[in-house]
């Protein structure tokens, strides 16, 4: 909706500005939409949108929308919006972003509708639109509801941008910095630099994270220093980890790091319990035990075997201690009773740990589905965790010092050493997370010091499935018993509903926690979090070193915000070529000191004077001067590009003058011309002459401007305009004016002076040969479809040359440049001695072009343009024209040294010449004959097409197109290229490339077959006879036909460019004779000994099943009634499982022939797998099974093929002490 305008100011030009709001997830969706007069300042503007929003001004920026990454606008510009570039009568797209990475402040206002401060905490964003206050639906989802999402300002915390999946390092970050005891021991912690490097100590880098964490202004802040004191490179923040790891693998590094210090003894201060592994003789009741220690309880959710899971953290925890009975065949040697004995085995807590941690195993492997898989059966837990049922009261109050009477226990392995599995497979979207229990201050207070209860103070939630996902953290504040939302960059608050919502099950709910801190302080050891003025010196050192350093990131960020970023050109009269840059200038310098900048980036000092040189608007797609700066020399940068932008729709080229020049004004409005004249006796072409002109001025007027920059006569001279790529036109009437006669922003116009035997032109329709042959001087951009639309009618009309210009053909990029002349380059660094005094193997040329983007070349073989060979004649000329096209050429040497080693040639030449016409005229410059050398056509990027279709014509190429020449044969008219691989049928790899050919239209098999014969014995080193090895048609990785000797190209066997057959060496003489037979591979399958048999080939007479039967019965020796076959599967060579062939294919299909479903095998190269129907198949026991499985799998993953299981690499989580992990010279 627009606003109404006002009276007074209807007259006035309306900015329409839409404006979105990106700050956060609420306004992501919505608009504000500002209907402004075009006066507006843009200090005006960010007040409105203050306003509106319900935003502080000052506290937010503004910046275009849809443009990249766009420099927000100036507020304190006092600049018009029309000035600014916004566009009047049309919408403007803008973007409300955070400022300094701080989210906008909500401006206070008085609520007349009686809104409380409760609900003004849960608001986010701008003032409801609706009148509705915020409420903790404010962000939600299908299954999830969070308040709404605060910044830092509200929560007074600050978020970790996630690298691209460290989700799960942020969150245990978080947790770590949330607990008191944790952050107050690492920021004691002193770093000695002069004793290691900064850049590789984890704990100084978690120092620095802890304190931005507890000082910075802004949203979030990156951990990346944090991931390289790991030693980890950018590729690490793409692989997924388990947090529960992640703790373990950190803890362990600190633990490294802080030996010989005060914190050396800190993790297992925090985190360390002690349990009994106890065996009981049931017997005599002898006991042997260990002592071990753990960090972490896992507890499983749902017992082996069982379909029913726990359904609370309790009922995990008493099945942790059961102990079991041994009996039986797993009855226990007691050392007393000497023999083996019933005993009981089983584990008991000794001692719990100041932070107890729990962890849910919610990742387990499906046995039936070979899957790793996510439980998501629902297990709750408590607010508060009384542990004093767990723990063995008398073995408490025995020393735990105490050495194991008896080694031979059973379960070896500490609860410190187990690790929750972190294999990913395919499951259901679930969440799980961590879980802390810690009683809170006020508790602690009210409760004994030998107090066992636990309240929960963190969970690390896990959404996602056992293929991946996503971790937050949901922790309480010691501070204010609040909960909150740690989800990477984004801090909310959360209620006890929300952390219930954590519990699972078949709900649809997301969260699952998997661990659990939970912490038991006593009264003597109560600790709160250091306060900033309670830092030791050298965090405060550290502190003021991050605040600079954030200041100096921000000052950068605001010169960043005023620094306009624009592409700057200059014809460098050293190098002869168009250089680009990009110049940065900051909005204030004015245009001289630009000039100047300008002047050193493009490195003219000592090449011509500063006062030679200006800055002017020009467009490069159109290569045109838009206009000149003449006394704006003081201006500011920022006014003359219309503000600070990400992209201009314009460039800047630095002109150069000679001293004796004076520079030309460039009014908005001119139009450029190159102006090229042309010598048709001497057959001689000057360089281009810039002349600027009005669109509204004559004819005779613009002659007399030529006459100006030329010196010639301006009655004497005549005038061609070419327009639409070679559509001439005569410019002879002298009052008609330029926009008339079809000028544009940049033209091209051809001059000649007449002469007394000068050849009257009576109307550029009839295009006589002297007006076509000034055309041949220039190459112009115009793309052509075929050939019989290669030559344009001499009578065509406008309508005609533009339906010529719409078209697509071989060569269709359309290319520019500034400079006329097609020139030859050479890619190859082997000379080739040239004729005419060029030594060079090609010619290469120093002139810049461009290639266009959104247009591919098209281009095929020579022979697919037989269809109009009868309008040309053998030299590729058309033969209904017999006029003279004009092809001059002449050396030239590279003076930017980029063709060092080469030589250039400057070729001048008619756009209808066509491709075998042109190789005929380089010939004596090559040096061989056209046939042996090849044309490509350089594009963008030094891309490389060859041109191959002899009887197109160059109308597709540019002025200053780039070619390069190579020698090697090229294709004739009917020629074809060929791509050989090898067949190996019992190969690994059974595809392999040999060689690059050349086959003809109408050419044998056998010839064929003849010619390769030298080749394959040069260059793959085989030495084979004509007989012993055969063609086939190749279909990807699949072998098909068999091609026949007497079989002809393109009568028999379709064939194109590119085009890639199989040769395949036969162990005898060929046996295929008739297109009736039928070649097909087969394969024994041997179930008693569980393996496939090698490939062999089987040739039919006849699409019979029985025939088949016979002859792989008469091949094996399995009695034909007991012979059963089946097809293979998928691609060549049709890999399976042994441990799936013998139950998943389709044996023995009901059918006669093999042509028919489900067989359908009408062509050589099918697969048939056969097998006995009498052999069994081979029992394996479940570690043979489990081994074959294995090699098996490797198998066919490296054949590329399907496998059963296979589960997601994962690259092990490491953390490296020495800076980083040393690189095997050998390893990829």
């Amino acid at each position: 909706m627009i606003p109404d305008i006002d009276i007074e100011n209807s007259e006035e030009p309306r900015v329409l500005c839409i404006v979105q709001d990106t700050t956060n997830a609420k306004t992501v969706n919505e608009r504000l939409t500002l209907n402004l007069p075009a006066s507006t300042t843009v200090n005006k503007l960010y007040e409105d949108v203050a306003h509106k929003a319900g935003y502080v001004n000052g506290t937010f920026c503004l910046a275009w929308a849809n443009t990249g990454n766009m420099a927000p606008l100036d507020q304190a510009s006092e600049m018009s919006l029309v000035l600014s570039g916004f566009e009047a009568g049309k919408r403007n797209f803008l973007q409300l972003t955070d400022k300094d990475g701080e989210q906008p402040q909500i401006a206070s206002v008085t609520d007349s509708s009686g809104l409380e401060d409760s609900s003004q905490d849960r608001f986010i964003g701008p003032l409801p639109r609706d009148g509705t206050v915020g409420c903790s639906s404010d962000y939600s989802s299908p299954s999830y509801s969070y308040s709404s999402i605060l910044n830092k300002s509200d929560t007074g915390y600050v978020g970790l941008v996630n690298q691209a999946m460290t989700c799960y390092l942020n969150s245990l970050l978080q947790t770590l910095f949330m607990t008191p005891e944790f952050r107050n021991a690492l920021y004691n912690w002193e770093f000695e630099e002069s004793e290691e490097d900064p850049v590789n100590s984890i704990p100084y880098q978690l120092q620095r994270l802890f304190v931005l964490l507890q000082t910075s202004k802004k949203r979030a802040i990156e951990t990346t220093d944090v991931t390289r004191s790991f030693g980890w490179d950018s590729s690490e923040a793409w692989q997924q980890h388990d947090v529960q790891e992640l703790c373990r693998v950190m803890f362990d590094a600190l633990e490294q790091k802080w030996k010989q210090t005060e914190q050396a003894d800190l993790i297992n201060q925090l985190y360390q319990g002690k349990l009994k592994d106890y065996v009981r003789c049931l017997e005599c009741g002898y006991e042997s035990w260990r002592i071990d220690t753990y960090l972490d309880i896992p507890l499983v959710i749902r017992p082996f075997g069982a379909s029913q899971a726990f359904g609370s953290v309790e009922e995990a925890l008493q099945a942790f201690i059961q102990p079991e009975t041994l009996d039986g065949p797993n009855q226990y040697f007691c050392e007393r009773c000497k023999k083996k004995c019933d005993a009981r085995k089983g584990l008991r807590f000794l001692h719990f740990p100041y932070l107890l941690t729990l962890q849910l195993k919610r990742f387990d492997f499906d046995y039936t589905t070979m899957h790793r898989i996510k439980l998501n059966d629902r297990m709750t837990f408590p607010e508060e965790l009384d542990m004093s049922p767990f723990i063995d009261v008398e073995d408490e109050k025995s020393p735990q010092t105490e050495s194991c009477t008896d080694s031979g226990a059973e379960n070896e392995g500490s609860c410190h050493s187990d690790q929750m599995s972190n294999d990913f497979s395919t499951d259901d979207a679930v969440d799980e997370g961590i879980c802390l229990d810690n009683t809170s201050s006020t508790e602690r207070v009210l409760k004994p010091k030998s107090s066992l209860t636990f309240e929960l103070f963190s969970v690390m939630v896990h959404s996602g499935s056992a293929a991946g996902g996503h971790y937050y953290a949901c922790i309480k504040s010691f501070s204010d018993s609040q909960w909150y939302s740690f989800n990477d960059q984004h801090v909310s608050k959360i209620t006890q509903d929300d952390i219930r919502k954590t519990y699972g099950g078949s709900s649809g709910s997301r969260g699952y926690y998997s661990s659990a801190f939970a912490r038991c302080v006593n009264l003597c050891v109560f600790a709160e979090f250091l306060e900033v003025e309670d830092f030791p010196e050298h965090i405060k050192r550290l502190m003021q070193r991050e605040k600079e350093s954030e200041e100096q990131e921000k000052r950068q960020r605001e010169i960043e915000r005023n620094t306009c970023k624009i592409k700057l050109f200059c014809m460098h009269p050293v190098k002869m070529m168009m250089v680009e840059n990009k110049l940065e200038v900051h909005k204030d310098k004015t245009l001289r000191e630009a000039t100047e900048m300008a002047y050193k980036l493009m490195d003219l000092e000592g090449v011509v004077p500063l006062d030679c040189c200006r800055l002017v608007k020009y467009d490069e797609f159109h290569e045109y001067l838009e206009r000149s700066y003449e006394g704006e020399e003081d201006m500011p940068m920022g006014l003359l590009l219309g503000g600070v932008k990400s992209s201009y729709m314009f460039d800047l080229l630095l002109e150069i003058r000679r001293p004796d020049q004076v520079f030309q004004p460039y009014k908005p409005g001119e139009v450029m011309v190159k102006v090229h004249v042309v010598d048709l006796k001497s057959e001689s072409i000057a360089a281009p002459v810039s002349v600027r002109a009005y669109l509204n001025q004559t004819i005779t007027e613009f002659k007399q401007l030529i006459a100006q920059a030329t010196g010639l006569c301006a009655e004497t001279m005549r005038v061609v305009l070419e327009r639409c790529y070679n559509d001439l036109r005569l410019l002879y009437v002298p009052n008609k004016t330029l926009k008339a006669e079809g000028f544009f922003r940049s033209n091209k116009t051809i001059l000649e002076e007449k002469h007394s035997d000068f050849e009257h032109i009576e109307s550029p329709a009839q295009e006589p040969d002297a007006a076509s042959q000034s055309s041949q001087t220039e190459n112009c951009t115009r793309a052509a479809s075929d050939t019989e639309n290669q030559f344009p009618s001499e009578d065509r009309s406008d309508s005609d040359a533009n339906n010529d210009r719409s078209t697509s053909s071989v060569d269709s990029d359309i290319l520019s440049s500034s400079h006329s002349s097609d020139t030859l380059c050479n890619a190859d660094s082997g000379p080739l001695p040239l004729a005419n005094g060029l030594d060079s193997h090609s010619i290469t040329s120093s002139r810049r072009s461009k290639a266009h983007e959104g247009k591919k070349e098209t281009w095929d073989t020579a022979e697919e343009d037989s269809g109009t060979d009868s309008e040309y004649d053998e030299n590729g000329k058309r033969k209904a024209d017999s006029q003279y096209l004009y092809f001059k050429a002449e050396p030239y040497s590279q003076e930017d040294g980029s063709g060092e080693g080469q030589k250039c040639l400057l070729v001048h030449v008619d756009k209808r010449i066509t491709l075998a016409a042109f190789k005929q005229n380089l010939e004596p410059f090559v040096g061989v004959p056209s046939t042996q050398f090849k044309v490509f056509r350089v594009y963008a990027n030094n891309q490389e097409f060859e041109s191959v279709r002899l009887n197109e014509t160059l109308s597709s190429f540019s002025d200053d197109n780039k070619i390069t020449i190579r020698l090697g044969r090229a294709l004739k008219k009917g020629e074809y290229r060929v791509k050989v691989y090898q067949l190996l049928v019992n190969d690994p790899e059974p595809c392999k490339f040999l060689l690059d050919t050349v086959f003809a239209k109408g050419m044998t098999v056998r010839q064929s077959k003849e010619e390769l014969l030298p080749q394959l014995k040069d260059q793959c080193k085989l030495d084979l006879s004509i007989d012993r090895f055969r063609l086939r048609k190749k279909t990807w990785k699949n072998p098909g036909t068999v091609f026949l000797d007497y079989h002809v190209y393109e009568e028999d066997i379709n064939i194109s460019s590119n085009w890639e057959v199989f040769l395949e060496v036969l162990e005898e003489s060929e046996r295929m004779k008739s297109m009736s037979q039928l070649a097909v591979l087969t394969r024994r399958w041997c179930p008693a000994q569980m393996k496939l048999e090698a490939f062999r080939e089987v040739v039919l007479e006849s699409s019979s099943v029985e025939e088949l039967k016979e002859k792989l019965s008469e091949l094996s020796g399995i009695p034909l009634e007991n012979l059963e076959f089946a097809k293979g599967r998928g691609t060549f060579p049709c890999d399976i499982s042994v441990l799936e062939i013998h139950q998943d294919l389709d044996w023995n299909p009901k059918v006669s022939t093999l042509n028919v479903w489900p067989l359908y095998i009408c062509d050589d190269g099918a697969v048939i797998f056969y097998r006995d129907s009498t052999e069994e198949l081979m029992e394996l026991s479940e570690e043979e099974r489990n081994e074959l499985m294995k090699k098996e799998s490797s198998r066919l993953l490296k054949t590329g093929h399907r496998v059963s299981y296979s589960p997601r690499k994962e690259k092990a989580l490491k953390i490296y002490l020495d800076g980083g992990p040393t690189k095997d010279p050998g390893q990829d």
